[in-house]
This record gives C-alpha cells, structure tokens and sequence, in this order.
C-alpha cells in the first residue's frame, strides 16, 4: 500500500527533530529524495508543500528546498509539532482563532480606548488602501488583515488573551495568509467584502457597541469558513452573540 501523505510529512519531521536535516540545511534532491523513502515524486511534492505551508520548510526556486529556522517561542514550537495533519489542522486552528477574536472583539467593545480606535482605523486604511495587482501586493494585504485581528485583540485589554495570541502570531499569520491567498483565486471580490466586514467591526468597537461587533465579527468568520469548504468541521462560536 502507498504510504500516505502524513506519513510521509513525519519521516521529514523525524529526520528535521533527528538533527539529519538542522536547521538552514538543504534537502536532497527530490528524485534522490523520493528514492531514499521508497515514494513517488508526486506524493513528496504533496508532502513537502504541506511542511511549507505550516512554515517547517521553505521552497526557493533554482535553488531546493531548506529546513526554516524554527520560532524559539516554545507554544509555537510544540504547535508545530503536535500530530494535526491537514485533514484537522485548518479546522481546529480556526475554531481556535475564531474563538480569541470572538471574545477579543466583545471585550474590545467594551473597553477599547481612543488610541486602540486610532491604531485599528490607521491600520484599516492601509489594508483598504493595498493593491492587489501583484502577489507580493496579496500577501501585504493578508498581513494586514492579520494586523488588524491582532489590534482587535490588544483592544480587549486582557493581558493573558493578549500573550495567548501572541503565543501562536506565527500560526495564525500563516494560516491567515494561506486562507486570504485561497479565497482571493476563489473570489474576486473577496477582499473587498472583507473590507467592509472589517469596517463595521471598527464602528461598533468604536460605538463601544458589543452585540454589533459580535455579530459582524462571527459574520466573517461564517463567510471564510463557507468559502473554505469547512462548514462540516468548524463549529461557530455564538455564545456572545
């Protein structure tokens, strides 16, 4: 039987953790490599594209395949390792996701003060205001989507919600990044109706308007995780609705 694609994921990981393959070193060559573990090509291509992904590896062109150097902070670290292989890792990481940033933005309502407005519409503006004509310009404007979450959080001046985030930034940066890149091929007018989401989740943060933030921020989520297919697998987060 064909080995299947986790598998294959962990031999990498195990070979990574073993010190065969520490940190800023260069894989083999994919053929060599996909012989080494008795596999076809394809299957390590998969593989490799799922370790790039959760930030494990990186892909250069003309060049091979590196092992990133790992974030030192320890929760990411043993995030990363934890045995969530695709199938569960984007729902999961979204329940949890959704889960900080529902209580973050009732929280935010309630207790943001004038410089937590000024910061979320200064960073609105530059997430309103990026291009999308390349894919670097994309990616900008995933990072700045992810900004504005982080600001939403910091609103909520609950330190240990705050170090909580902070703890998994790099997940929740490179999920955001993933799923923003996926529903911009999928939808075209996917940024901009986020835009507007996010506009009205800053007016009722401002409005210090709690049920409306709530709603416009489950509201968000419920369309991302419509567009990604994971209606099936993530349960919505209504209790402060």
């Amino acid at each position: 039987m064909q080995k299947k694609r986790a598998d294959v994921e962990k031999q990498i990981i195990d070979m990574i953790n073993s010190g065969q393959y520490p940190e800023g070193s260069k894989l083999p060559r994919e053929r060599d490599m996909a012989e080494s573990l008795g596999i076809g090509r394809n299957l390590l291509r998969e593989a490799i594209a799922v370790l790039e992904t959760l930030g494990l590896l990186e892909v250069r062109k003309r060049e091979g395949i590196f092992v990133k150097k790992m974030p030192t902070n320890e929760i990411v670290g043993n995030l990363k390792m934890i045995r969530l292989w695709p199938a569960d890792f984007a729902p999961q990481l979204m329940e949890v996701r959704q889960a900080i940033n529902m209580l973050a933005v009732d929280w935010a309502a309630r207790r943001r003060t004038d410089e937590d407005i000024r910061k979320l519409w200064e960073c609105f503006r530059n997430f309103e205001n990026t291009p999308l004509e390349t894919e670097e310009d994309r990616h900008a404007s995933a990072r700045w989507e992810n900004v504005l979450h982080a600001l939403v959080v910091d609103s909520a001046h609950n330190v240990i919600l705050s170090r909580i985030y902070e703890g998994i930034s790099f997940l929740m940066e490179l999920n955001n990044d993933m799923m923003h890149m996926t529903l911009m091929n999928v939808n075209r007018g996917w940024v901009g109706h986020i835009i507007e989401q996010h506009r009205h989740v800053i007016e009722a943060i401002e409005a210090r308007d709690s049920k409306a933030a709530s709603r416009w921020m489950q509201g968000h989520f419920d369309d991302t995780i419509r567009g990604l297919g994971l209606e099936k697998s993530v349960e919505p987060v209504r209790t402060l609705i």
